[in-house]
């Protein structure tokens, strides 16, 4: 499967996450433009919902500066900072602090499988009848 096979793939898959099932159904009854509209916005919408009240503010934050033409000029030194610069960093940001919870959870569940196993009896018991 190529790169647009993978990109299909996962844009199916995070559709299926982020929508319910009255919003999928809408989304079948109305035309593509709009339905595509609706479907970006309710996707962003339970991506926001799904972050902690810090981690929206640097959402909000990040993609502000980030869609704005704002920044800062020194005429002296020559410095000049352009704020789009910080907004993505602030939205890589807050992709690393969701892929590190990712991880902790991955660690986590690994962990509760290997006490599980060593519950396990070594072979499974004999059941009459």
């Amino acid at each position: 499967m190529g790169i647009r096979g993978d990109l299909k793939e996962n844009y199916r898959s995070v559709s299926d996450f982020y929508l319910n099932d009255e919003q999928k159904k809408k989304l079948e009854e109305m035309g593509r433009f709009k339905g595509w509209i609706l479907k970006t916005y309710w996707m962003l919408k339970g991506l926001f919902l799904e972050l902690s009240h810090f981690r929206r503010l640097l959402f909000l934050f990040g993609a502000l500066l980030l869609l704005t033409q704002f920044g800062f000029t020194s005429g002296d030194t020559g410095f000049s900072l352009d704020m789009r610069v910080l907004g993505g960093v602030l939205l890589i940001f807050l992709i690393m602090l969701e892929l590190k919870d990712k991880k902790v959870a991955e660690k986590e569940l690994d962990a509760g499988r290997a006490v599980q196993k060593k519950l396990m009896p070594p072979e499974s018991p004999e059941v009459s009848g």
